[in-house]
């Protein structure tokens, strides 16, 4: 079975507000499904924490949560450190809310990355 990772780089400024920010993508339709997610932090923005979630217009699939419940340590085995999260790859958007408690001081930069699974024919 054919898998794949489909990356997804957030950036918000700096001077950003506090709020919740959210950023629209569609998952490659030539697989079958999603089976998991990690989040990579680039740069923190100047802030200690920060929430991610994800949804689309039908329901949520992960209330934001602190940056912790995603981030995984290189430590762990590259398969391990999916959070297991089934996504639809149908084309429907996913919406990614990134919630930042205060103003971003610098830019915050994270990679979001989707293990996609089951090449389509």
């Amino acid at each position: 079975m054919a898998n794949r990772s489909q990356t997804h780089t957030v950036l918000i400024p700096a001077g950003t507000p506090a709020g919740i920010r959210e950023e629209a993508i569609t998952l490659d339709q030539d697989f079958e499904s999603c089976k998991g997610v990690a989040v990579y932090e680039n740069s923190t923005g100047g802030i200690p924490s920060y929430k991610v979630g994800l949804k689309d217009s039908a329901r949520t699939y992960q209330e934001q949560t602190h940056k912790n419940d995603w981030i995984i340590g290189t430590e762990v085995a590259p398969k391990d450190r999916y959070k297991p999260l089934p996504l639809p790859t149908n084309g429907a958007k996913l919406t990614i809310r990134t919630e930042l408690p205060v103003a971003a001081v610098s830019d915050l930069s994270y990679d979001i990355v989707f293990l996609l699974e089951g090449k389509r024919q």
